[in-house]
Formats: structure tokens, sequence, C-alpha cells
């Protein structure tokens, strides 16, 4: 049974429409920022904006917010920076960086160990089944109950599931 799956391997087709015809651009840049410029420059910078010249696919601007000191160092390494990027998306895409000053980039989630899921009690497995039984489908109803499962299995037990 497969278990959750990335969100953002589906992160262009969700977020094209909501973010514009550069959107995807953006949004994928934004899924592969930390193996783009290194874990190093991810942990003091994060993009803000990618915002291209008016009718044109390239040679955008990138606006990063930037933490404390660490603009001197992103500066020095603008070319190396431009060339990873463009690099990435195989053509020239950005053509400059603007910075910003802005608070620490924070450790992303997946930096995190994961909790450890609890057992769920034999109530809780009951109730969840119960819940996704008239879900006609079988791979939805799979899929809910794996999600009911991921859920309540970190939630504190507290006599019967949330509803």
């Amino acid at each position: 049974m497969p278990g959750p799956r990335p969100i953002g391997r589906h992160l262009n087709a969700i977020a094209g429409k909501a973010l514009g015809p550069h959107g995807p651009a953006f949004a994928t840049l934004l899924a592969e920022w930390d193996a783009i410029v290194g874990p190093r420059l991810a942990s003091v910078a994060l993009p803000l904006k990618l915002q291209f010249p008016k009718g044109r696919q390239e040679d955008a601007v990138l606006h990063l917010g930037v933490s404390g000191p660490a603009a001197l160092f992103i500066q020095h390494e603008e070319p190396q920076i431009l060339q990873r990027l463009n690099g990435f998306f195989g053509f020239r895409a950005v053509a400059r960086l603007k910075l910003t000053q802005a608070p620490p980039a924070t450790k992303r989630r997946r930096d995190r160990p994961a909790p450890t899921p609890r057992r769920l009690s034999a109530g809780e497995s009951a109730a969840l089944e119960s819940q996704t039984a008239a879900v006609e489908s079988g791979d939805l109803r799979e899929a809910l109950a794996s999600l009911g499962r991921a859920i309540l299995a970190t939630e504190k037990p507290t006599g019967s599931p949330k509803r």
C-alpha cells in the first residue's frame, strides 16, 4: 500500500492557474530551491518573487528574502547562483537577483525528524473503518483511511476520534 505522496510532484498543476503564466516556473523554483542553491544558501535566503519583463519568458529578476550579513555573500556569489538557476531551468530564465532584508530562513518541515506515530486503539480503528465504509471507490476509501490513520496517529488519544 503506497503511503502519502509529496505534493511537490503536483505543484505545477495545482499552482499554475493561481500564480499566472510564470507561476509554474516559480512553483518549481520554490520546490527545488534547496537542491538548486545548496543547503548553506537555502538556510539564509528564500525566493519571494520571480518577475519577468512584460511579454518575455526570460531575463527575470529573482527577488530573494535574505537574512542579515548573508546579503554580502549572495552579492559575491551572484554569478554562480545565476548559473545554477539558469542551468536548472535550461535557459537564461533569471538575469539578476534583487535582495530584500528578511528574517532568517526557517528550517523546512522536512528537515525536522518526523514524529513517531502512535498505534491506534481498536476503537479508533473501528470508527475510522465505519466512517470510510460508505465510500464506493476502493482506492479513494483506502486513501481516506490512510489519511485518517496518519492524522489520528499524530494526535493525543482522547478516547474517540475527532469528527
